[in-house]
C-alpha cells in the first residue's frame, strides 16, 4: 500500500534533517549500487542463534545478545553479513540511503554500504544511495515526520444528518431504554458517523448490492484505520504494519485506506502491504484474475456484460444455472483452468450488479438472487458504473503488495504478527437488544440468532461470533492490534470490551468502543471497536487524535454526548435523508425475513460505452473490444468458454 509516498525512518545514527525518499513504482537502481547488490549472499549471522538464511534486517537478529552479531557491534541499525569487512565490497556506508519500494530514508555511519539492503520499515524494497526531494523521518518517539510530501486534496462528503434518537427503534420502547443507557455509559456514540462519508465513496462499488460496502465507506470508519495505523507505526518503532482482512469481501476497508491514505496520513503511506481473506470464492476470483492479467480482465468484463445484458432476463437464469452447477467447481479449478475461473467470476460480478435485493451463496457454491426489475431499462448506467468502479479497483491492485486467497479467517488471521494491524468486519448475526447478566461467561452468544447472510446455515450464530472473539483474544495476547466491527449487540460489546486488557480501567476502555447507526435502517446499530494488542501504549491513545480531525471535519463532539442532546428544528435536507431510510425501512418489513435492503441507487458520473461492433474473434486471452449496440446474432447461447478468454 505504499502508493507513491516517501518514507524516512532514521535509526540511532539520523542526523539533522529528514531525507527525501522515492515514490512507489519510480524506484531507481544507479549503476554505484550494482556491486553492492552483486555482494549479497546468504550468510549465517551469530546473532541469529542458529538461524542459516540471510540475516537481513533488525528483526531476524536474535535472539542472542547484540554483540554476538558483528554489525551491532559496529553500532549500526541492520545485522548484514559480512560486516565490517574491507575492501570495494566492504566500504563504510556513511551517507544516506532511501528504500527503493517506499521511499524509507535513513542516515548511516555504519561499518558498511546498506546498498542493496532490505528496507526496515517496509521490509520489501531494498536500500539506495542518496537522497529524493521528500520523504519523512521519525523523532525520538518513532512518531512520523513529513518533509515536502505532497497530500492530495480531500473533502468529506456530508449528507443530511439525523440528531434525535427518538427516531431509531433500538432506543424505543421497555428494551430501547437501558439499551441506550448500556450505550451511553460504556460506548462513544457517534451521531453522524454515516452521515459523513470519504470523498467519491462509490468510486470502488464495482459489486453492489454487497453486504458490508456502505458503513467502510464512512470518513470515520477510514478515519479511525488510518490514525490507528500512525499509532501502530510508533508502537513498533518506525516499522509499516500490514493491514490484514481476514474478512475482505469487496475490499470497501482496503481499497479506501489505500487511496486516501496520503491524505489521511500527511503524504506517508499507512501500511507496508495488505492481506485478505474470504470464503467467497468469486471475489476472490475477481482479484485473482486481475493479478494475473490486469487491465485484459477488466476488457474481458466490458464485452461479455455487453454481451449479457443484450438478453439480460434469459442470461440471467442461465447464468445463474452456471454459478449453481459448476461455479464452485471452476473456482477451485482456477490453476488448471485461470479461463474458466475467469469467467465465473464475471458471471458473478454481473449477476450480483443486477440483482434486486442482494446474493447469497448457496450451499452447493452457487448463488440465490433475482433480477431487478427496472435492471434492463438502467443496463447502460450498470455498465458504466461498472466500468468506472473495475478500473479504479484494478488501479489499486496495480500499486499495492497484495496477499489474498480463498481461505477461512482463522487461516488469514493465524499470519497475522505483534506488527500488524487485523481489520474484522464479520458476518453480522441478527441485531439483538438482550443485556447478558454480570458474568455471563459468554456474552457474546448471549442472545444472538444465526442471520445466515452468507448463506451458510448457522454460519454467523453465537458458535461463530465465539470462535471470532477466541481468534481476537489469540491475536491481542501476542501484540496484534485488531479493530472490530459488528452490531452493537449488548453481548457483543461486552465480549469485545473484555479483550481491550485488564490494564485498562471502565473509563479507558469506553473510548475504545465506537457506536453508530445503520446506514440502511432504523432499527440496527453497529460498533467499531479497537483492541490495541498488547505492548501498544500509542494506539491506546490514539482516540485523542481521531476526535480532533472528526471535530474538524464537522463530526458531532460524541465526547460530549452531543447526540444526545437536544436537536435543533429539522430542516428540508434532515426530512429527505430520514425519509430514504423510512422508505427503506417499509420495503424491508414487507419483505420475507431474509431481506436485507441496500441502497444501489446509482447516482455515478455518466460514462459513454465507446460505440463499435461487436468481434468475438478479437477475445484472446482477456481481449475486449469495444461496444456500445450488438445486433441479436451476436449474443451468446451456451458455449461462453468457446470464444472468451482463451
Amino acid at each position: 500500500m505504499l502508493q507513491g509516498h516517501s518514507v524516512v525512518v532514521a535509526g540511532d545514527h539520523q542526523r539533522g534533517a529528514a531525507h527525501p525518499g522515492s515514490a512507489w513504482g519510480s524506484a531507481r537502481s544507479p549503476a554505484s549500487d550494482d556491486a553492492a547488490i552483486r555482494s549479497i549472499t546468504e550468510a549465517r549471522c551469530p546473532g541469529a542463534s542458529g538461524v542459516t538464511s540471510a540475516c537481513w534486517s533488525w528483526m531476524t537478529c536474535g535472539p542472542g545478545p547484540e554483540s554476538d552479531c558483528p554489525h551491532q557491534a559496529a553500532g549500526g541499525d541492520v545485522c548484514i553479513p559480512g560486516a565490517g569487512a574491507t575492501g570495494a565490497e566492504g566500504e563504510r556506508g556513511d551517507m544516506n540511503y532511501y528504500c527503493d519500494r517506499c521511499g524509507y530514508e535513513m542516515y548511516y555511519s555504519g561499518a558498511m554500504s546498506q546498498a542493496g539492503m532490505p528496507c526496515r520499515a517496509c521490509r520489501i524494497g531494498r536500500y539506495r544511495h542518496g537522497q529524493q526531494p521528500a520523504g519523512f523521518s521519525t523523532d525520538a518517539e518513532h512518531r512520523p515526520v513529513p518533509r515536502g510530501l505532497p497530500v492530495p486534496a480531500f473533502a468529506p462528503l456530508h449528507q443530511g444528518t439525523v440528531r434525535t434518537p427518538d427516531y431509531f427503534n433500538y432506543f424505543a420502547g421497555e428494551m430501547g431504554r437501558p439499551y441506550q443507557e448500556l450505550l451511553r455509559r460504556h460506548t462513544t456514540y457517534v451521531g453522524k458517523l454515516t452521515n459523513i462519508l470519504i470523498q467519491d465513496p462509490k468510486q470502488f462499488a464495482w459489486l453492489t448490492p454487497y453486504t458490508g460496502n456502505k458503513h467502510n465507506r464512512a470518513f470515520f470508519t477510514q478515519l479511525l484505520l488510518a490514525r490507528v495505523a500512525r499509532a501502530k507505526f510508533a508502537d513498533n518503532q518506525g516499522v509499516l504494519p500490514r493491514l490484514i482482512e481476514p474478512f475482505v469481501g469487496s475490499g470497501q476497508v482496503f481499497l479506501n485506506a489505500c487511496r486516501w491514505s496520503t491524505a489521511f496520513n500527511h503524504g506517508m503511506p499507512l501500511f507496508t502491504s495488505v492481506v485478505g481473506g474470504d470464503l467467497n470464492h468469486y471475489v476472490i476470483g475477481v482479484y485473482r484474475g486481475m493479478q494475473q492479467i490486469g487491465a485484459k480482465f477488466t476488457g474481458l468484463y466490458r464485452t461479455w456484460s455487453f454481451v449479457w445484458d443484450q438478453d439480460m432476463p434469459g442470461n440471467y437464469q442461465r447464468l445463474l444455472h452456471d454459478l449453481n452447477t459448476g461455479g464452485r467447481a471452476a473456482m477451485l479449478n482456477h490453476t488448471a483452468d485461470p479461463k474458466g475461473a475467469r469467467l465465473a467470476a464475471c458471471k458473478y460480478i454481473w449477476l450480483v450488479n443486477r440483482c434486486t435485493r442482494g446474493t447469497k451463496l448457496a450451499p452447493n457454491g452457487g448463488l440465490v438472487a433475482n433480477l431487478k426489475p427496472d435492471a434492463v431499462a438502467r443496463a447502460l448506467d450498470i455498465r458504466r458504473r461498472e466500468t468506472r468502479t473495475l478500473a479504479a479497483l484494478l488501479d489499486v491492485l496495480e500499486q499495492i503488495d497484495f496477499d489474498v486467497e480463498h481461505r477461512d479467517f482463522q487461516v488469514t488471521c493465524a499470519s497475522a504478527t505483534r506488527q500488524d494491524i487485523v481489520f474484522m468486519d464479520c458476518p453480522f448475526p441478527q441485531f439483538s437488544l438482550e443485556i447478558p447478566g454480570v458474568g455471563e461467561p459468554c456474552p457474546e452468544g448471549f442472545g444472538t440468532t444465526a442471520a445466515n447472510t452468507y448463506g451458510t446455515p448457522g454460519g454467523d450464530g453465537p458458535g461463530f461470533q465465539t470462535t471470532i472473539v477466541n481468534t481476537a483474544l489469540q491475536l491481542v495476547r501476542q501484540g496484534t492490534t485488531v479493530i472490530m466491527c459488528n452490531f452493537a449487540n449488548p453481548g457483543l460489546i461486552i465480549a469485545y470490551a473484555n479483550l481491550i486488557g485488564n490494564d485498562l480501567a471502565h473509563a479507558g476502555r469506553r473510548p475504545l468502543i465506537y457506536t453508530y447507526r445503520s446506514p440502511s435502517t432504523r432499527n440496527e446499530a453497529y460498533q467499531l471497536t479497537i483492541l490495541p494488542g498488547a505492548g501498544n501504549r500509542q494506539v491506546e491513545l490514539c482516540p485523542n487524535d481521531v476526535r480532533d480531525v472528526w471535530l474538524s471535519a464537522g463530526g458531532d463532539d460524541y465526547k460530549a454526548n452531543e447526540f444526545f442532546q437536544a436537536s435543533p428544528h429539522w430542516t428540508p435536507a434532515d426530512n429527505q435523508h430520514q425519509q430514504r431510510f423510512d422508505q427503506a425501512e417499509r420495503r424491508r418489513q414487507a419483505a420475507e425475513p431474509t431481506y436485507v435492503f441496500v441502497d444501489d441507487v446509482d447516482d455515478e458520473e455518466d460514462y459513454s460505452d465507446a460505440a463499435g461492433v461487436i468481434d468475438l474473434s478479437e477475445l484472446q486471452d482477456g481481449g475486449s473490444v469495444e461496444v456500445d449496440e450488438a445486433e441479436d446474432e451476436t449474443m451468446l447461447q451456451d458455449r461462453d468458454e468457446d470464444y472468451v478468454d482463451k
